[in-house]
Order: structure tokens, then C-alpha cells, then sequence
């Protein structure tokens, strides 16, 4: 009988490769060897898994305080939308004002907020009540749409009943 398949198929054995050390098998104090290069790599997994764990429960934590922020900070003259779920950023919603109701995905917006969609709602309203003086307090000094004659324009493009 042959001492390797080799011979048996006609190939000469593959040489040794005398060049990469090889791993040390260190005996246990019952007799048996054990490779000990794999315990550094399952400590780095556990230390890695932990810390990805601990990332993520952070993650979460910081969402929930950063939602329960914004939801305290939201006005509360904004008309509750249908059954969903309001996002917590309103201004990231359509605004409606005046006679409008606020449908899925709208917000209502008051004339009396102090923002930017509150200065809005409050030009139009102004505006479509034909209320001149509110409506040149709003014009920055220096405009020229302070020139124009607001009784008039007002009667043409927004008539009594306009909304």
C-alpha cells in the first residue's frame, strides 16, 4: 500500500512550507492542547458587540429626549390632524391659515404666532380684510410697497367676502 494518495495518482507530494511559523498549541492541565489565538479574537467580538450595543441604546435615548423636547416646545394653537401622528417638527408641514382647516400632513397656523408663518397669516388676513393699516405696519420702512395705494388695490384683488 501507498503512504500518500499522491503516489497513487502519479503526483509528487506538495512541499512543506517551512517560511510562516506555525502556532504553538499550548498543553491544558488536563493533558489536552489548545489552540489559544482564537480567545483574543472572541474578546475583541464580546468588547465590540458591547459597545455597538451601548452606542444604539444611546441612540435611542437621545431620539425619544430630542422628540419630548420638540413636542414641549410646539405651540399649542396648532389643530390636531386627522389620526396620524404628528411629526415633531411642524414647520416641516404644509401651514394653513385663516378659513382653511388644516387636512393630513397640515399644520394650522395662527396670525398670532411669533414666526415667520405667524407674520403670514397675519399679512393675509390683513389683507384679505382689506385692513390697510395693519397691512403697511407689516412693510419695512423704505419699501416700495409702501408706495403703493393699498384702499384701491385691496377693493380689486381682494373684495368684500374674499378668503
Amino acid at each position: 500500500m501507498s503512504d500518500s494518495w499522491f503516489d497513487t495518482v502519479d503526483q509528487p507530494p506538495a512541499p512543506e512550507h517551512s517560511r510562516a511559523p506555525r502556532e504553538q498549541e499550548a498543553p491544558d492541565n488536563d493533558g489536552k492542547k489548545k489552540n489559544r489565538s482564537i480567545i483574543p479574537l472572541v474578546l475583541g467580538l464580546i468588547v465590540i458587540v458591547a459597545v455597538a450595543l451601548a452606542l444604539l441604546i444611546n441612540s435611542a435615548n437621545s431620539n425619544d429626549q430630542e422628540a419630548a423636547s420638540q413636542a414641549s416646545s410646539t405651540p399649542q394653537t396648532q389643530a390636531p390632524m386627522s389620526d396620524e401622528v404628528v411629526p415633531a417638527d411642524p414647520d416641516s408641514l404644509v401651514g394653513v391659515a385663516g378659513d382653511c382647516k388644516p387636512e393630513t400632513g397640515e399644520v394650522m397656523v395662527t396670525a398670532g404666532e411669533e414666526t415667520i408663518r405667524g407674520a403670514v397669516a397675519q399679512w393675509q388676513a390683513a389683507y384679505y380684510s382689506q385692513d390697510v393699516e395693519t397691512l403697511t405696519s407689516a412693510i419695512a420702512e423704505g419699501s416700495w410697497l409702501r408706495e403703493n395705494e393699498w384702499p384701491d388695490i385691496l377693493a380689486e384683488a381682494a373684495p368684500e367676502g374674499t378668503t
